[in-house]
């Protein structure tokens, strides 16, 4: 499993709208487990921030600070792949719910992603 590193990179799948299309390919119950597994690790990719050699207190503090970041996680959450990536740490594929736990973490270092009932 590889992420994506390169923020320019990840600012253009932003723009190209794919998330939404991953999302939609993932809710299929057709859609291949190696796509299942590559697609939940490149959603969490989008969501983390470029910064190395931090520790995880002090990156999600500067997380949503970060440009490309915030709007990267926004872009994320009106997807709806929250919900979808919750759903994947239920999935009978350990490679699916690993993918899954380390795209939560991702997402949930930013402030913006709920952390209440409103899902």
């Amino acid at each position: 499993m590889q992420s994506l590193a390169n923020k320019a990179k990840k600012s253009s799948f932003i723009r190209l709208d794919i998330i939404p299309k991953i999302i939609e390919l993932l809710v299929q119950d057709d859609t291949g487990i190696e796509f299942v597994v590559e697609s939940v690790v490149l959603l969490g990719s989008l969501a983390r921030a470029t910064l190395r050699g931090m520790d995880q207190q002090k990156n999600a503090a500067v997380m949503s600070k970060q440009d490309g970041s915030a709007e990267n996680v926004q872009a994320l959450l009106e997807a709806h792949s929250l919900e979808v990536i919750l759903k994947g740490i239920c999935h009978s594929d350990a490679r699916v719910v690993e993918a899954s736990v380390r795209s939560l973490r991702t997402l949930y270092y930013s402030s913006l992603t709920p952390s209440g009932p409103s899902l």
